[in-house]
C-alpha cells in the first residue's frame, strides 16, 4: 500500500521555501505525527493478516512496531506542544 513520502509543506498558500525554519519544524512534526499514525494502522493490519496466515511471531513483531510508532508519537506530541507553547520570534 504505497503512500506519499514527500516532505514539502504549505501554510496558507505560502510555499515551504518561504516558511521560517521554526515554522518548517512545526510542520514537519505535524507531518511525522500523522505519518506515524498511518504506519501504526498499517502494522496492526498486517499483524492481523500475518496471524490469519498462521504466523504468530510475525504478528507479534508487527504489533511491536505499531507500539513503537505510538510511543514515538508521544514524544512528537510533546515536542509539538513545546514548540507551540513557546513560539520563537518570527
Amino acid at each position: 500500500m504505497p503512500h506519499d513520502h514527500r516532505h514539502e509543506t504549505e501554510q496558507e498558500g505560502r510555499a515551504a521555501e518561504e516558511l521560517s525554519p521554526r515554522d518548517k519544524l512545526e510542520k514537519m512534526v505535524e507531518y511525522w505525527l500523522h505519518h506515524n499514525e498511518e504506519h501504526a494502522r498499517s502494522y496492526r493490519d498486517w499483524a492481523n493478516r500475518a496471524r490469519a496466515l498462521g504466523d504468530q511471531e510475525a504478528g507479534e513483531i508487527l504489533d511491536q512496531l505499531a507500539h513503537e510508532a505510538v510511543l514515538a508519537n508521544g514524544a512528537l506530541a510533546r515536542l509539538l506542544r513545546l514548540l507551540t507553547a513557546h513560539p520563537a520570534s518570527r
